[in-house]
C-alpha cells in the first residue's frame, strides 16, 4: 500500500504504485510512504523522484548510492570529480525519499529482510533499478553486504510476462549448471523462491564490471554461440512441426487478424525441414564478457529456449546490434549461420521467425491497432516479403 493518491490519470506502472508490491510484497501490515517517516523500517532513496522512480537505494547504503550513480553517469560517458561522491552522501538526506512502516501487530518480512533469510544473513542493503516502462520491466536487485561488496542479484517478476521470463531462466540456469557448456560460464542459482505471489530468482554474481563491459559486436564469439545453440543437441524436423511454433503462434494470437503476421505463420507451418536446436534469446554484447583467454561469462537467460530454428541467436545480432533497422541482413550471414550448422537457404524462414518473435515480446499486452513503431517497421517487412514471394511464385523450401 502506497500512501498517497496518485494523480488524476497517472500511469500506476510508470509511479509509485508499482514499486509497492516488490518492496513489501503481499505483507500485511507493511505500509510504503513518501518521505522520511521516524517509525519506518526502512527508507529508500528514490531516483530521479517519488513520482516516477527507476531506482531504490538503500538510504543506509552509502556504497550503493555511490554504485549507482557511477553505473549511471558511466552509461552517458560522465565522471564526478573528486570529492563528490562523499558530498553526495554527505547530502542524502535531501534526496527524495520513501520508508516502510511496519504495523505494530505485524511480523511480515520486507524484500530486503526476506532475501537476507535466503542468504542466511542479516547485514545486507539492496539497490533496486527497473528501467523504463516497458513489457519486461522488472526489478534487477543488487544485494550488498554492509560494506558495499556485492553479494547476489535477484530478479523478480511483477507481472505475468516477467514471471514466463523469471521462471524461464532459474530453468535454463539450472539445466546449464548441471550440464556445462564448454568455453561458457553462467552464474549459479543461489535461490529460486517466491515474493508477493510471484518468482524471485537470486543468482550469484559473475565477476564482472558492469560499468566496463565491451559492447563492440564484433568481439562477439562466433564458436560460443554455436556451442549454446547445440547445447541440447541437434536434429532436423520440418518447421512446421516445432512446439515452438505452436507457442509462438499462442503468444501471437491477439494479432491473429493482421495480415502480414498471420501469412508469415502460415508460411512457417508450410516451411522446410530445418536444423533445430537452441538459443540464448538476447545474444549480444552487452550479456557476456571474457572469463579467460578461454571461456565467457553470459548472462540474463531469460529468453532462452530449446527446440528453436538453429541460427536465431545470429538474426537477433545482426537485426538488433550490427544493423539496427536495416531492412537486409549483413552480407556474411549465410556464411556465418553455415559455421554453426544451419542451413543458409533457409535464412528467410530463420528471419521471418525472428521477427515474428520480436513482434511478440515487445508488448504482449497490445493489439495489433496500437503497435509500436519497432513492431510496425517489421510487420511491413513482413509484409513486403510476402508482396515479392507472391509475384514470384511459391518459396523455395528445400
Amino acid at each position: 500500500m502506497v500512501r498517497r493518491r496518485s494523480p488524476s490519470g497517472a500511469d500506476p506502472a510508470s509511479g509509485l504504485g508499482w514499486w509497492s508490491p516488490v518492496l513489501v510484497g503481499d505483507g500485511d501490515g507493511l505500509e510504503v510512504t513518501v518521505g522520511r517517516d521516524a517509525t519506518a523500517v526502512e527508507t529508500y532513496i528514490a531516483l530521479p523522484g517519488t513520482s516516477n522512480p527507476k531506482t531504490m537505494v538503500s538510504a543506509k547504503s552509502d556504497a550503493g548510492l555511490r554504485q549507482t550513480m557511477t553505473r549511471t553517469l558511466s552509461s552517458r560517458s560522465v565522471t564526478l570529480p573528486k570529492g563528490a561522491y562523499q558530498l553526495l552522501s554527505a547530502s542524502s538526506r535531501l534526496l527524495p525519499q520513501v520508508s516502510i512502516v511496519r504495523r505494530s501487530d505485524s511480523s511480515a518480512p520486507t524484500l530486503r529482510e526476506h532475501l537476507g533469510s535466503l542468504l542466511g544473513r542479516s547485514d545486507i542493503e539492496i539497490t533496486i533499478a527497473s528501467g523504463p516502462v516497458r513489457p519486461n520491466r522488472k526489478p534487477v536487485i543488487r544485494i550488498l553486504d554492509t560494506e558495499g561488496s556485492l553479494l547476489a542479484f535477484a530478479k523478480l517478476g511483477p507481472d505475468d510476462e516477467t514471471d514466463r521470463l523469471v521462471t524461464n531462466e532459474a530453468r535454463a540456469l539450472a539445466h546449464l549448471v548441471e550440464n556445462p557448456v564448454d568455453r561458457v560460464r553462467v552464474p549459479s542459482v543461489f535461490a529460486f523462491d517466491a515474493w508477493g505471489g510471484r518468482p524471485l530468482l537470486v543468482l550469484e554474481p559473475l565477476p564482472v564490471d558492469d560499468t566496463e563491459v565491451n559492447t563492440d559486436v564484433a568481439r562477439v564469439d562466433a564458436d560460443v554461440a554455436k556451442r549454446i545453440a547445440t547445447s541440447f543437441g541437434t536434429r532436423r524436423s520440418p518447421i512446421g512441426s516445432l512446439e515452438s511454433l505452436d507457442e509462438l503462434r499462442r503468444r501471437l494470437e491477439r494479432l491473429a487478424d493482421n495480415r502480414p503476421v498471420s501469412q508469415t505463420l502460415e508460411r512457417l507451418a508450410n516451411g522446410p525441414e530445418v536444423v533445430v536446436g537452441a538459443w540464448h534469446g538476447d545474444w549480444s554484447p552487452f550479456n557476456m564478457a571474457p572469463a579467460d583467454g578461454h571461456s565467457w561469462f553470459v548472462w540474463d537467460w531469460e529468453r532462452f529456449g530449446d527446440g528453436v530454428p538453429l541460427g536465431l541467436d545470429l538474426i537477433h545480432l545482426a537485426r538488433t546490434y550490427e544493423q539496427p533497422g536495416q531492412r537486409n541482413l549483413p552480407s556474411d550471414i549465410d556464411e556465418r549461420l553455415a559455421g554453426i550448422g544451419a542451413d543458409p537457404a533457409h535464412r528467410e524462414f530463420l528471419d521471418d521467425w525472428y521477427l515474428l518473435e520480436v513482434i511478440a515480446r515487445l508488448d504482449p499486452a497490445r493489439s495489433w491497432q496500437a503497435l509500436g513503431e519497432r513492431q510496425l517497421a517489421m510487420i511491413a517487412l513482413l509484409a513486403e516479403r510476402q508482396h515479392r514471394a507472391t509475384a514470384s511464385g511459391p518459396r523455395s523450401t528445400p
